[in-house]
């Protein structure tokens, strides 16, 4: 069973990331992606950890999460799930982008 959801900035709904997760809640893998961006901003030069793409997000301090769908897949099949979510996302943002400015 995997869990999709999406990570956006509130204020620049074109700024999010997507994430498959199988943990059972997907909000502990929310909480474990906001701890770990915790600990990266607070690290020292000395102990450099990996800057991950989501961490935009996380910086600008207003973002929100939330589930988009959950299904029984592998994988791999989590994988392309996760690639199609993304591109409807992007698809959905511009659409809305190009009705609220007319």
């Amino acid at each position: 069973m995997f869990t999709f959801f999406i990570i956006c900035d509130c204020r620049d709904p074109s700024l999010f990331h997507v994430e498959a997760t199988s943990m059972s809640d997907y909000r502990l893998r929310y909480s474990a992606m906001k701890s770990t961006f915790k600990r990266w901003a607070r690290s020292d030069i000395d102990e450099p950890l990996v800057e991950r793409d989501y961490f935009e997000i996380f910086k600008t301090g207003y973002e929100t999460y939330y589930r988009v769908e959950k299904m029984y897949c592998t994988k791999k099949e989590a994988a392309e799930r996760k690639c199609i979510i993304e591109e409807n996302y992007k698809i959905k943002f511009c659409a809305l982008a190009c009705w609220g400015h007319r």
